[in-house]
C-alpha cells in the first residue's frame, strides 16, 4: 500500500517551468558594449603577463620557444590593441567634421 501512495504522489506532482522570455535581438538592444574598458582590461592583462615573461629573462633564464611563441602572439596582440585605440581616438575627434555633419550628429543623439 505505502509503494501505492507514494506512486500517486509522483504522479500528483507538477513541474512549474519559469515564462519563457522574449528574445532579445542586438538591434533592440539599448546596450552599447564599453570596447575602450575593454581594451584597457586587456592591455592590463598583457601587460602582466609580459612583466612575467621580462622578469625570467632578467634573471638569465631562457625562453622555451612555446613560451617565445607565447610572448610573440602578446606582442601583436597589443600591436592589434594600439590600432584600435587610434582608429577610435580618431573616429571621436569631433574638431574635424564640417558644421553641417555636427549638425546631423547631435539631430541623431536627440532622436535616440
Amino acid at each position: 500500500m505505502l509503494g501505492m501512495k507514494g506512486s500517486n504522489i509522483m504522479s500528483d506532482r507538477k513541474i512549474i517551468l519559469p515564462p519563457k522570455k522574449k528574445k532579445i535581438e542586438l538591434k533592440d538592444s539599448n546596450i552599447i558594449p564599453a570596447t575602450e574598458l575593454l581594451l584597457h582590461d586587456a592591455k592590463a592583462i598583457i601587460g602582466a603577463e609580459l612583466a612575467h615573461y621580462r622578469a625570467k629573462v632578467i634573471r638569465g633564464v631562457t625562453l622555451a620557444p612555446q613560451e617565445a611563441r607565447i610572448v610573440q602572439g602578446y606582442l601583436e596582440s597589443l600591436v592589434k590593441i594600439q590600432k584600435e585605440e587610434r582608429e577610435q581616438s580618431k573616429d571621436e575627434d569631433l574638431s574635424q567634421l564640417s558644421n553641417e555633419d555636427l549638425l546631423k550628429l547631435a539631430a541623431n543623439v536627440l532622436k535616440k
